[in-house]
Parts: C-alpha cells; sequence; structure tokens
C-alpha cells in the first residue's frame, strides 16, 4: 500500500494527473481532515482485518518502522552544528 500510495503521490507531484484531479491545496485540506478525523488508523485496520478474514496474513514476515525528530533545545549529547 506505501509503494503505491508513493508512485501515485509522485506521479501527482510530477504534475502526471488527470484534469479532475483535486489542486494541491485542496488535496492538503482533504488530506489534514482524514489525518485529523482518524481515518488513516481505521482504513490500517480494515485492511488488515480483510487480509486476515481471507488468511492472507503473514506475519512471519513483518516490518517495524519508526520516526526520529530532533530536539528542540538539545539533549544531554548535543551534536556539534556543521
Amino acid at each position: 500500500m506505501i509503494t503505491c500510495c508513493e508512485r501515485c503521490v509522485a506521479r501527482w507531484a510530477l504534475g502526471d494527473r488527470p484534469a479532475a484531479t483535486a489542486s494541491r491545496a485542496t488535496a492538503h485540506r482533504w488530506f489534514q481532515t482524514w489525518t485529523e478525523t482518524g481515518l488513516w488508523p481505521t482504513i490500517h485496520r480494515t485492511i488488515l482485518d480483510e487480509l486476515g478474514r481471507r488468511a492472507l496474513l503473514d506475519w512471519s514476515r513483518a516490518t517495524v518502522d519508526s520516526q526520529s525528530i530532533r530536539a528542540k533545545r538539545g539533549g544531554e549529547h548535543r551534536a556539534k552544528p556543521h
């Protein structure tokens, strides 16, 4: 699913989109609304439930991902600025 989204977003960002596609501002506004209302976890859970129902999940192959953000006030071990 992520790969599909990345491909679609990349094509959209490069201007390769149908005339009926929303403007960047409209797409961003909808994305924010869907994020704020918790749509993405709902979609994720729905897809997992459906795949599980069809016995199409292979939990022996899973990926864990994380995201790191900088500490605005620094930490105990500050990196030297470049």
